[in-house]
């Protein structure tokens, strides 16, 4: 008995989670909140396991879908800095292979300056002898 019990449970779980990419896909395509909450609410996805659901419980999936987004977003995010960073030392490579050492530290300037490695530079501005300074990289 018990063993039935797990294998339901498990489905309930696979759907939940096509539910979710369902969601998620009609977010992705532009449907508004509102119309993904009452098509979730009426039942109206494929993956929905009961013909109604209440309005806590839709956003709960609205929840989920968006916190399904947001940690594909930054793992897609992180592959690519991944990507970048070896483009870079790709460049940085065949720069010092060629002997072009101009391009060769460009390229670490760029890598220093796009992975947060090089403080940020002073940006001000001077207009009519005042000076605008924006205090990027400065410890408040």
């Amino acid at each position: 008995m018990e063993k039935y019990g797990k294998a339901l449970n498990e489905r309930k779980e696979i759907a939940k989670r096509m539910l979710i990419d369902e969601v998620v896909a009609d977010i992705v395509n532009g449907v508004s909140k509102r119309d993904v909450l009452t098509k979730l609410r009426e039942g109206i996805y494929t993956y929905a396991t009961q013909p109604t659901m209440s309005v806590t419980q839709s956003y709960r999936y609205w929840n989920d879908a968006m916190e399904a987004m947001k940690i594909n977003y930054e793992a897609g995010i992180e592959e690519k800095r991944k990507v970048l960073w070896n483009r870079y030392e790709n460049l940085y490579q065949n720069s010092l292979e060629l002997g072009n050492y101009k391009n060769a530290r460009a390229c670490l300037a760029d890598m220093a300056k796009l992975f947060g490695i090089a403080s940020p530079e002073k940006q001000e501005i001077t207009v009519n002898d005042a000076v605008i300074s924006f205090g990027f990289g400065k410890n408040v």
